[in-house]
């Protein structure tokens, strides 16, 4: 399979999550949470003292607040879409990424193959995080991208 196809592929099937969740995030499930919690820090209020409208409180560190606070400027329909959208887009990049740091470990040139075997390998705990709005995909970007 030439580079391009595989390319083609992998954007093909991140649009087809993309599609399948795109409105998953604004339906009682994490994003709720840090979405208030942005909103806090753009009103100045404590981010432990407001919940989404599903009653979901925020109990995650002050960084994720203030990093998801410019969305939460937004109406929460279009930053829910944003985020899923993010979640995809830095999902196949760490995939990219461990794929080269795994072919690199272990000699192998065609590093976009390891990448499919990377994604592979996560596709079912991404699929869930997707679905339930959750910021896993940030921390493992941030992994993968500390990674030579």
């Amino acid at each position: 399979m030439t580079a391009k196809r595989t390319s083609l592929l992998v954007l093909g099937f991140g649009l087809l999550l993309l599609g399948l969740h795109a409105g998953d995030a604004v339906e009682g499930n994490d994003f709720g949470a840090y979405y208030a919690a942005g909103r806090a820090v753009l009103e100045g209020e404590s981010i432990y003292s407001v919940a989404s409208d599903e009653g979901r409180m925020y109990k995650y560190p002050p960084a994720l607040a203030i990093l998801i606070a410019p969305l939460s400027a937004l109406p929460e329909s279009v930053a829910a879409v944003i985020w899923v959208a993010a979640a995809v887009s830095l999902t196949f990049l760490s995939a990219f990424l461990c794929g080269r740091i795994a072919g690199h470990a272990l000699g192998v040139k065609r590093t976009g193959l390891v990448a499919a075997a990377s994604f592979l390998c996560v596709a079912r705990p991404i699929d869930s995080d997707l679905g339930n709005g959750q910021a896993n995909y940030l921390v493992l970007f941030f992994i993968a991208h500390e990674r030579p």
